[in-house]
């Protein structure tokens, strides 16, 4: 699959969703989102009084936990984007394929957020 092909089927989904989000609304009528009831409502209680701290035990203090993973700081839109400037630096599509397929990929959509970066950093890395 082709960059550009890729990046018509981003456009056409893309105009898919703004159709979505304007199909149900009057010009000028701006969107308001609809309400979530939480499920089972019932009123907080109350605070309990504060307690005396128990005997320290002898049992280890839980580990902390990691930190969540770090949030892709790139779209698949840039991707394509970027992907796009290093085609034409490069002028031809092989090294990028063949970056896609050492990341076990054979086109942009199948790769996960993480991916992103490394990819773009690997077909960077492809002298021209």
């Amino acid at each position: 699959m082709s960059i550009e092909n890729n990046l018509k089927r981003i456009a056409d989904a893309v105009e898919k969703i703004a159709d979505y989000m304007t199909a149900d609304k009057q010009p000028g009528e701006p969107k308001a989102p609809k309400p979530i009831a939480p499920p089972n409502a019932t009123p907080a209680a109350a605070p309990a009084a504060p307690q005396k701290p128990e005997a320290v035990s002898d049992t280890p203090e839980p580990k902390p936990v990691a930190p969540a993973a770090p949030v892709p700081s790139m779209t698949p839109e840039e991707l394509n984007e970027a992907m796009i400037v290093e085609f034409r630096r490069l002028g031809k599509r092989d090294p990028i394929d063949t970056v896609l397929a050492q990341f076990g990929v054979s086109g942009v959509t199948q790769l996960e957020p993480a991916q992103y970066q490394p990819v773009l950093d690997a077909i960077k890395a492809i002298p021209a």
